[in-house]
């Protein structure tokens, strides 16, 4: 949840922006079922429908950046960047 919205994704692979107070739907992209999102300034990251990292303007859902990493924890949130794990190490994007 971020200000008076709430992310999740649905059972369809649908990344979804809700209004918190009558539970509307404002935007939906594609995602994995297999993701927890997180918002940080103004922006959602989760694990893509295709995989790899995606980033989208919380407010409207359009796309800012993908990377087609795969991996298989995060995305978390620290304070000046995010990050996501492979296998084998931890990937940092700045935000």
């Amino acid at each position: 949840i971020a200000g008076n919205t709430i992310y999740a994704v649905s059972s369809s692979s649908e990344l979804l922006a809700l209004d918190a107070s009558n539970g509307r739907k404002i935007w939906g992209y594609p995602a994995s079922v297999n993701t927890v999102p997180v918002v940080s300034k103004g922006v959602v990251y989760a694990n893509g429908a295709g995989g790899g990292l995606i980033a989208l303007h919380a407010s409207n859902g359009k796309p800012l950046w993908h990377s087609p990493a795969y991996f298989t924890a995060g995305p978390a949130v620290g304070p000046s960047a995010i990050y996501v794990a492979d296998i084998a190490k931890v990937h940092a994007f700045r935000t």
